[in-house]
């Protein structure tokens, strides 16, 4: 043993020390190793079981530019992204639904992916939602990218892009009092007032169509236009409106600290959620009321709340 600076030889720790110690170090390693696997599993837990039917209240101010006195201060209500697909999905919708109702808005506007997979049992679920919502002055939608496929892959494969389930799905939501509009204008009176809304079929599946949507708009109005897919943003923001609601990315549901999204089914990344500008149109890109995968962390399930405002210029 080697001596210690002052010559003298350090005296050994006792043998039941050193056992004692290294017992500690173990208890302390599975301790460790406990708390870990714990923390990991209750994360786990709360991802799958309280965040995607958490849903957060997004308080926005949507200003346009020759918006009149009689629309300043109105609200407008938006839902994304519902994916109905189960019993449980359906009850958090409803919900949520028969709450946006009780907050009596002005408008509610709905922006597509009410379905994942096109089963007529799910399509069955959106016409209930559907019919708990209820506003003032209307409610309005746009379809997105489920809502024209056959995921299932039960229709043959000639059929699977035909419109058939687009086609359910606007029924469904008409039979619940919604207007659903494809590549198509609409002019909303408020006491006398207009606001203009533009309906955009989906980006992602080659069923969008700017040319025919915004040939009945009337230029000198405020106009907001619902499109799904934020990616539609790159011609939507040559055109005569204002804002654009979109949803689609779900916020990437997990969203890690110093990361961000994990995943977004988007050309342009950036957009992935929250408020964009480009070319003096703004964008709102909506977190999504629903989910694929049942799994959100750090990225809640949203509804926005747009309160109209007047904007200079």
């Amino acid at each position: 043993m080697p001596e210690s600076p002052s010559g003298t030889v350090p005296a050994r720790p006792p043998v039941g020390q050193l056992r004692r110690e290294a017992r500690l170090s173990r208890r302390a390693l599975l301790l460790g190793a406990a708390s870990v696997v714990g923390s990991t599993a209750l994360g786990g837990a709360y991802a799958a079981l309280v965040e995607p039917f958490w849903e957060e209240w997004v308080a926005v101010r949507l200003d346009l530019p020759g918006l009149a006195p009689a629309l300043v201060g109105r609200r407008i209500l938006q839902l994304s992204d519902l994916h109905l697909s189960s019993a449980g999905e359906e009850a958090y919708a409803l919900r949520v639904a028969e709450e946006c109702t009780k907050r009596k808005p002005d408008l509610i506007v709905l922006t597509g992916d009410f379905v994942t997979a096109g089963n007529p049992a799910d399509v069955e679920r959106v016409g209930r939602v559907a019919s708990k919502l209820r506003a003032r002055f209307g409610v309005f939608a746009c379809l997105g990218n489920h809502d024209y496929y056959d995921y299932t892959r039960t229709l043959p494969r000639s059929l699977r892009y035909s419109g058939i389930i687009a086609d359910r799905v606007s029924a469904a939501l008409r039979g619940g009092g919604v207007e659903v509009l494809r590549n198509a204008a609409r002019v909303v009176t408020i006491d006398g007032a207009a606001l203009q809304l533009v309906g955009l079929e989906d980006w992602m599946l080659g069923r969008f169509n700017a040319d025919a949507a915004f040939k009945q708009v009337d230029e000198r109005l405020p106009t907001v236009a619902l499109s799904h897919n934020p990616d539609s943003m790159v011609e939507l923001c040559r055109r005569p409106c204002h804002w654009v609601l979109s949803g689609h990315t779900h916020g990437g549901q997990v969203r890690m600290p110093g990361i961000g999204a994990l995943r977004l089914p988007l050309e342009n990344k950036r957009y992935d959620a929250g408020l964009f500008e480009e070319n003096g149109r703004r964008m709102y890109v909506n977190r999504g009321l629903g989910h694929l995968m049942r799994v959100r962390f750090n990225c809640r399930p949203e509804v926005t709340e747009f309160t109209l405002a007047s904007r200079a210029g």
